[in-house]
């Protein structure tokens, strides 16, 4: 489907995932909770809501990348940083706007 420039996805009612204009990314964030196929996840100081369907075997402390609501892929330790390092430089250059 369609959609103008600057239109809004929405997950569910009221809740923004992306704009037309802009693109969506996924992002690494440590799990600090998990019940059942839900978890909980640091993103940068917030803790977010994240679905666990679509990965298996992961557990609190685990990175893991967040596309839409879901973990998409479990990160190690090092690779997580180096991506959160990058994510750090590109917003410090002003290059993203939430």
């Amino acid at each position: 489907m369609s959609r103008p420039a600057g239109s809004y996805l929405t997950r569910r009612p009221g809740r923004r995932i992306c704009r037309g204009d802009f693109m969506c990314l996924a992002v690494p964030a440590r799990l600090v909770e998990i019940e059942g196929n839900t978890g909980k996840a640091d993103l940068g100081g917030a803790v977010v809501s994240v679905g666990l369907d679509l990965i298996d075997g992961v557990k609190p402390g685990d990175y893991v990348i967040i596309h839409a609501g879901f973990a998409l892929e479990r990160l190690d330790p090092e690779e997580a940083a180096k991506r959160l390092e990058l994510f750090e430089e590109l917003a410090r250059g002003g290059h993203f706007r939430a």
